[in-house]
């Protein structure tokens, strides 16, 4: 693991480390539950279990260079998505770097960097409500080139219910991908709003619910 520290929802890690185990690893994962339970950390976990070089006992081995990237945020095959502000966007075939000014990209560094040392840090950037289709678009130029054939491209996306606020064009943007997924890629999704996502989107996904920990869990 590269979070030693923490502990995984054992129902749900079962079933990640078996698609490993399988190669069956799906396209699109949807995980939901309320703030705090842990999605973060799984999808974390699992982005680096699947990309990583010596697994130990199915678990990422937190040594190798690609764990180390994801640690370090620069691993090249690890992406991730949430609200941004507009910035100077002003449509939606902008560069995603329009969104940013010097201090909102300090921030956004300082925030990710945050949550890649504790996943239970919860991002938030000055004037973002909503995640871009400039993001989504970002991503769709990446995902369909050529990468290694022992790796996984994955794309988290947190607070994905924000897909749909004000409107759904981000969401629809996303939609057209998991429509037809390149091959190699996983994207996760993650909500403690799961009601606001659309139906098309979630019906695309394998959704896992992580249920708040019991007593003797929280203790």
């Amino acid at each position: 693991m590269i979070y030693k520290k923490h502990n995984l929802k054992i129902h749900n890690w079962k079933y990640l480390k078996n698609t490993q185990n399988k190669n069956k690893i799906p396209n699109a994962l949807l995980f939901h539950g309320n703030d705090g339970v842990g999605k973060e950390l799984t999808a974390i976990e699992y982005a680096a279990y699947i990309n990583c070089k010596s697994p130990i006992d199915c678990y990422a081995c937190g040594k190798c260079d690609s764990c180390h990237r994801i640690k370090g945020n620069n691993h090249e095959y690890i992406d991730y998505i949430f609200p941004l502000p507009k910035g100077k966007i002003t449509s939606k075939k902008d560069d995603i770097s329009k969104s940013f000014t010097e201090k909102t990209l300090q921030q956004y560094s300082v925030e990710l960097n945050k949550k890649l040392e504790n996943p239970f840090h919860k991002i938030y950037i000055d004037g973002s409500n909503t995640i871009l289709i400039n993001s989504i678009r970002n991503i769709k130029n990446k995902i369909y080139k050529t990468i290694d054939d022992n790796v996984y491209r994955v794309i988290i996306i947190f607070e994905a219910e924000k897909l749909c606020y004000p409107n759904n064009q981000s969401a629809n943007s996303l939609l057209k991908i998991l429509e037809e997924p390149p091959k190699q890629s996983v994207f996760i999704l993650i909500t403690s709003k799961n009601n606001l996502l659309l139906d098309t989107i979630k019906s695309r996904c394998i959704e896992l619910y992580f249920p708040n920990p019991s007593i003797e869990e929280f203790n």
